[in-house]
């Protein structure tokens, strides 16, 4: 919503945004509009505020923008509810229906290329990966939908 609002204001601002890093210090300014330049970078308070059902913040994926003003929005969709997401991500839930995987990679691969360790199912939360070893090989993550692998030397057709 942010960046349609940059836009529509202007040809010169190409990306809206919260600034997370001043969230103390702009805690009362988290519904005004700010964009970012795409010629220089900088950033620009547009006088205006963003668009009633704009999200507060990036941190809260429920609190809202009406009037200018932030207001408090549970994981029940509920003005002024204090329900939140337990680690599983159930609404009001109680920590007790997440499902732990662990697993151990320990196959070599035998040519070069790409080499399918393990499926991450879509809705999995706080995932870690760890290498126990130090290993030529590198990550690479891909969407089932994508044909784009994404590891850390930027994106490749796969």
């Amino acid at each position: 919503m942010r960046f349609s609002s940059c836009s529509n204001t202007s040809s010169y601002f190409y990306r809206c945004f919260i600034l997370i890093q001043c969230s103390v210090l702009l805690a009362n300014k988290r519904c005004h509009l700010y964009c970012q330049s795409k010629e220089t970078g900088d950033v620009a308070y547009m006088k205006q505020l963003v668009h009633d059902g704009t999200r507060c913040s990036y941190k809260d994926a429920y609190s809202i923008c009406v009037r200018g003003e932030c207001v408090k929005v549970g994981c029940d969709r509920e003005i002024g509810s204090n329900k939140v997401e337990d680690k599983c991500g159930v609404c009001g839930g109680d920590n007790s229906h997440c499902r732990t995987v662990k697993g151990t990679f320990t196959r070599t691969p035998k040519k070069p290329g790409y080499l399918k360790m393990f499926h991450i199912p879509p809705g999995a939360r706080h995932v870690m990966i760890q290498e126990h070893e130090a290993s030529p090989q590198i990550l690479g993550f891909r969407r089932i939908a994508a044909s784009a692998l994404i590891h850390p030397k930027g994106v490749q057709e796969g």
